[in-house]
Parts: structure tokens; sequence; C-alpha cells
């Protein structure tokens, strides 16, 4: 029966490439782990699972992480053990772990390469230049305002292209 059990375990770890240690920590590559800052608040992310996901990094082992997923499980098999007096501490960390969480998944959820922050306010457009002053008209000839501001004198045409 032990066999049948770590059989199947086995297989999943071979066809997800996921290794999961006794605690629900995961080992990864490192070079799946990043850090990103969200709302001022820094989180680690890890691909786990084709998904990123806030994690905890280990502190011995560079390449073990535990999803916030699971830490919240955790919390929550302890809260129902827990006494009465250690409830109300338990469910606050509960709490603050939960919307860590949910703002981390967020946060992570694009993945390393996502610096861009965005923005309430739309692209401001351009305001378009005069034709008087300018000095090229769309044909590359030279206008007056143009003239007045290279010395060309006004019996004289010139062009950008041709000179």
């Amino acid at each position: 029966m032990k066999y049948l059990i770590t059989f199947p375990l086995l297989s999943v770890v071979l066809i997800t490439g996921v290794v999961l240690a006794s605690n629900g920590s995961v080992f990864v590559d490192e070079n799946d782990i990043f850090k990103t800052t969200a709302s001022g608040t820094k989180y680690n992310c890890a691909h786990i699972n084709g998904k990123y996901v806030p994690v905890l990094l280990d502190k011995q082992a560079s390449n073990l992480v535990l999803p916030l997923s699971e830490k919240l499980k955790e919390i929550k098999n302890k809260l129902r053990s827990a006494s009465s007096t250690k409830k109300i501490k338990i469910q606050k960390s509960l709490r603050n772990l939960a919307k860590k969480n949910k703002k981390g998944l967020v946060a992570c959820k694009n993945g390393p390469n996502n610096n861009s922050k965005p923005s309430n306010s739309p692209t401001p457009t351009p305001r378009p230049i005069p034709n008087q002053t300018l000095c090229f008209d769309s044909n590359g000839d030279v206008s007056a305002a143009g003239k007045a501001r290279f010395g060309v004198p006004s019996n004289m045409t010139a062009n950008l292209n041709r000179g």
C-alpha cells in the first residue's frame, strides 16, 4: 500500500517538473525566482506549474520556496487546532497573509519583465505646429518663414531634398 501511494506522487513530479518538500515547499530553478514591487510592497515570485505566484524564500536553500497559498493552508490548519486565546492572533496573521497573497498574485501575474506601471492618465497628444512657423512645406520646399530664418533671398527657391 505504501508503494502504491508514492508511485503516483513520483509520476506527478516527473510530469510537472515540480518537486515538493514535506511542508509544501517547492524546489524551483533559481532563474524562475524574481522580486517585484507593487503599491510599495515587495514580493518574491516564482514560476510554479505554469504560473507566477508569490512565495516565501527559504533562508538555507536558495531554490526552495513556499507558495503563499500553501502557507495559508498551513495557518488554517493551525487555526482549527488552536486554543481560543491563540485563535485571535492566528486569525489576524491569516487575514494579513491572505491580503498579501491576493495582491501578490496580481503583482506576480505577468512575470519578471513586468516593470511597466499602468497610468490612469491618457497619453497627451502633441499640439499641431501652425503652418506659418514651418520652415518647409510637405514637398520639402522652403516656406516664407524658412527663407526668413535661413536667410534665403525671396527671389530664390530652395528644396530640402534637392538643395
